[in-house]
């Protein structure tokens, strides 16, 4: 696990709608760290209620976002 998991919630908890702004979360996570790793994603899912399978799908579709490799 790397640091920076309390800057990951700090990033949610600047949002309300957190369906809505997903993308901007991820893009937000991924400019602080350069890639979404698998526990980002499971941190994300976790407290945003937002199936991980979901995330995962939205994270592969875009070509700007990037899983850690």
């Amino acid at each position: 696990m790397r640091k920076g998991k309390d800057k990951i919630s700090q990033i949610l908890d600047r949002y309300e709608k957190w369906t809505s702004n997903l993308i901007s979360i991820l893009q937000e996570i991924q400019n602080l760290y350069g890639y979404l790793s698998k526990d980002d994603l499971e941190k994300i899912s976790e407290k945003t209620k937002i199936p991980l399978s979901k995330i995962y799908s939205i994270v592969t579709f875009y070509k700007n976002l990037h899983l850690e490799e």
